[in-house]
């Protein structure tokens, strides 16, 4: 018997005769819109490691995962991760989300958040998300924006975090304890 944490499982020569992937719905539970994907990723991975199915059953490996997230468990039954994936993609692409639009999100304090939001020239027809509480001191805003304004948005963001920087004095705020991110994965620099 062998006891892991996902992505450090031990590979076995003959393979597992079984895998038990405990808690998915808390996995789940977890805030962003990758997480359905990192999990299924998981289970994959250590589904992986599990002796396929053999016309002699002593021989079979046997997956047994405790989550109530049909589509998700469906996927990992039928082995199908670019069945789930495509599916994914034609839902966000319906409702405008990344991959289908690039997204940024600002979190913080919220009066440093709205400063920086203010300050910030974006685009005709762009307007900010939110807010959605984090804790009882941050909030979440959200942008969504095309591929094609990418480039502009970003540079914007990075003008207003740098002239804030240079002049905090004139501004109030530094704008120090704000964190943006780009479709929730690549965090800006400055």
């Amino acid at each position: 018997m062998v006891v892991s944490t996902p992505g450090v499982e031990p590979a076995a020569a003959q393979g597992y005769s079984a895998a038990l992937l405990l808690d998915g719905d808390a996995q789940l539970n977890r805030e962003g819109l990758d997480v359905p994907r990192q999990v299924l990723a998981r289970w994959f991975r250590a589904a992986s490691l599990v002796r396929p199915r053999s016309a002699d059953p002593a021989q079979s490996g046997t997956v047994v995962v405790t989550a109530s997230d049909e589509e998700l468990t469906a996927a990992l039954v039928r082995w199908d991760p670019v069945g789930y994936a495509r599916r994914e993609l034609y839902r966000r692409l319906e409702l405008g989300l990344p991959p289908a639009t690039r997204m940024l999100s600002l979190s913080g304090e919220p009066a440093e958040a709205q400063a920086f939001m203010d300050e910030a020239a974006l685009p005709a027809g762009l307007e900010w998300i939110g807010p959605a509480p984090i804790d009882d001191e941050r909030q979440r805003w959200l942008l969504f924006f095309s591929y094609a304004q990418a480039a502009e948005i970003i540079a914007e963001m990075r003008r207003v975090r740098r002239s804030s920087s240079a002049a905090p004095s004139s501004r109030g705020t530094e704008h120090r304890g704000l964190r943006i991110a780009v479709d929730d994965v690549i965090s800006l620099q400055f």
